[in-house]
């Protein structure tokens, strides 16, 4: 095995020299994870004397708060995630805590007199909104149950809503919806006598996804309990969308602070609160039966397309490459 690793980061090595000889960058980009990426990028930094911009797109060790590692493998990878930020030219990140940890991180290590402080950007990006079919007063949320996501809370809340105070509506759920091994979301539905106002379609293909999207009244995204740190991709989709959003999170971590700056109306209650969520659900149902929720801000909402993100990453690019010659 330790053959076979060594002559692989011989290869990666060399691949990635001959891409630069060839095609002459005036920046370096690593993304990761999987973070062992980011060493190419410091070896060809050092080798070619380019400018190396380190993207973590998910946390590493100092920017992860759900699942860190533990012991020596903590340890460890602190160790090398340290040098790695001090070494780079800039950082780019995907929410503003994942920003503020990484500027820690980065700078418990003694950085080149030369590296910009870190820098950060939201990575991911919206597909154009799609005009909105007449109410239906339906929640869907197109993705996978994973990462501990559970939706019994949600059944919970849906459960305790005292018939009659608000409009009929149901949640659709599109996807694979086992939360976990042997549980399933239809079967905990039946259990709480919600058959009518929980729907599991199933699996369908990217583009009814968008579809369904563009037309359900609110959207349902899940996090998972206790993170701060990171956003579920699936937000910037939700954004492209412009639909009201009810969020499962972490009320002070990045998912507010996301869909705080998104122009997109929304309410969020912890994962595990039954009450908070019923209460959020109440809120969002009776304000898109009575008109009464504030309109979609563009303006904000398309800070985050794919066009307006790739333009703050040339334009750091820019910086970069400015600064070298």
């Amino acid at each position: 095995m330790a053959v076979a690793l060594r002559h692989l980061a011989w290869y990666a090595r060399a691949t990635v020299a001959r891409a630069i000889r060839e095609r002459k960058p005036d920046v370096i980009l690593t993304s990761g994870p999987p973070h062992v990426v980011h060493f190419l990028g410091w070896d060809a930094k050092k080798r070619f004397r380019l400018p190396w911009v380190v993207d973590c797109r998910d946390p590493w060790v100092t920017t992860s708060d759900v699942r860190p590692p533990t012991g020596m493998k903590a340890v460890y990878e602190r160790f090398w995630e340290r040098r790695v930020f001090a070494r780079a030219d800039a950082i780019v990140t995907n929410a503003p805590h994942a920003r503020e940890k990484t500027g820690r991180g980065a700078a418990r290590a003694t950085p080149p007199a030369s590296t910009p402080s870190p820098t950060a950007t939201t990575r991911t990006s919206s597909p154009p909104r799609r005009p909105a079919p007449p109410a239906r007063s339906a929640s869907s949320t197109p993705a996978k149950l994973y990462a501990g996501r559970d939706p019994r809370p949600i059944l919970d809340a849906v459960a305790g809503i005292v018939p009659g105070s608000v409009p009929p509506f149901r949640f659709e759920f599109l996807g694979r919806t086992e939360y976990a091994k042997g549980a399933d979301l239809a079967a905990e539905a039946r259990l709480r006598g919600l058959s009518e106002s929980i729907v599991c379609r199933g699996q369908v293909t990217y583009r009814q996804t968008l579809d369904e999207m563009a037309g359900a009244d609110v959207l349902l995204l899940m996090d998972t309990l206790n993170r701060h740190i990171g956003v579920p991709a699936k937000l910037y989709e939700y954004l492209g969308a412009g639909r009201p959003v009810l969020a499962t999170g972490e009320s002070g971590g990045d998912l507010a602070a996301v869909l705080g700056q998104s122009g997109v109306p929304f309410r969020i209650a912890r994962p595990d609160d039954p009450a908070a969520i019923r209460s959020a659900v109440v809120d969002l149902v009776n304000g898109v039966a009575n008109h009464s929720l504030p309109p979609v801000c563009d303006d904000s909402r398309l800070r985050f397309t794919r066009e307006a993100l790739a333009g703050r990453l040339a334009r750091l690019f820019d910086s970069l490459r400015g600064a070298r010659s």
